[in-house]
C-alpha cells in the first residue's frame, strides 16, 4: 500500500500540513485543478515497455490484428485527456462528508476529523473522485480521472511531522497501472523536482488493488461504490 494514505489514527494536523492539503483542496474545486498539464503529467524517455495484449480489447477483425500501444503512447493520451479536463474545467460537484474519531494513541480521548469525498461530473466522458482524509498528526488527498467510465490517471498528495509525498499513477485500458512515479520532500514543503520511477507490481498492477484502502475510505463517505 502506497504511503500516501495514512490511516485515520494521526489527528490535530500539524500546520504546515493542513495548510498544504487545504490549499491544494481550494485550487482543486475553485480552480478546476489549476496546475498545469506539464507539471501533472510527466513522461519518461526511453520507456517503450508494451503492454500485455491479452490485457487489451480483442480486434474484431482478425486479419488485422490490433498493435500493442506503447506506455508513451498510452500516456500521450493520457495528457491529452487531461489537458481536456483542465479546459472544461470542474463543474456538476458534489461534497460528502463524515467524521471520524481519533486521537494521538489508543488511551488518549479521540477528537472528531471530517472526511471528504467529491465527485465532479464534468461532462457525459470525464469524471473527477476525490477524498481528503484527515488524521492525528497527518493527512492525504487523492484524485482519481476517469474517462468513459473507467479511471485513467489517478494523483494523490499528502504527509504528515514534516514529510510531504506525491504518488502519480498512470492507467492502461483496464486500469492497470502502467507507470508509478513518486517525489516527497521534508520540512513541511511541498514536493517539487523530478519524479523517482517506481517499478510496477507486476503480480498486481490493478489500480484499485494499488489504492484499495483509499477507495474504500472515499466509497464509505459516499455510501456508494466508485
Amino acid at each position: 500500500m502506497l504511503f500516501l494514505f495514512l490511516p485515520i489514527r494521526h489527528l490535530i494536523m500539524k500546520p504546515t500540513v493542513f495548510c498544504i492539503l487545504a490549499a491544494s483542496t481550494f485550487l482543486f474545486l475553485s480552480c478546476g485543478g489549476n496546475t498545469s498539464e506539464q507539471d501533472h503529467l510527466e513522461t519518461t524517455e526511453g520507456h517503450s515497455t508494451k503492454f500485455d495484449p491479452t490485457n487489451e480489447p480483442s480486434n474484431t477483425d482478425d486479419s488485422k490484428p490490433e498493435t500493442p500501444q506503447t506506455v508513451e503512447e498510452r500516456i500521450a493520451d493520457i495528457k491529452r485527456w487531461y489537458g481536456e479536463i483542465q479546459r472544461l474545467k470542474l463543474k456538476n460537484c458534489t461534497t460528502k462528508k463524515r467524521t471520524k474519531y481519533d486521537g494521538f494513541s489508543p488511551e488518549s480521548e479521540a477528537i472528531p476529523l471530517d472526511q471528504e469525498a467529491t465527485i465532479c461530473k464534468i461532462n457525459d466522458e470525464y469524471e473527477i473522485i476525490s477524498g481528503t482524509f484527515y488524521g492525528y498528526e497527518s493527512g492525504s488527498i487523492v484524485r482519481l480521472y476517469k474517462r468513459k467510465g473507467s479511471i485513467f490517471f489517478a494523483l494523490l498528495e499528502g504527509g504528515g511531522e514534516g514529510y510531504t509525498q506525491e504518488t502519480r499513477l498512470y492507467c492502461g485500458k483496464n486500469e492497470q497501472v502502467i507507470l508509478h512515479m513518486e517525489r516527497e520532500a521534508n520540512n513541511g514543503d511541498a514536493p517539487s523536482g523530478a519524479h523517482q520511477i517506481i517499478p510496477v507490481n507486476e503480480k498486481d498492477p490493478a489500480l484499485r488493488s494499488y489504492l484499495k484502502e483509499e477507495i474504500k475510505e472515499i466509497e464509505w463517505i459516499l455510501g456508494s461504490k466508485i
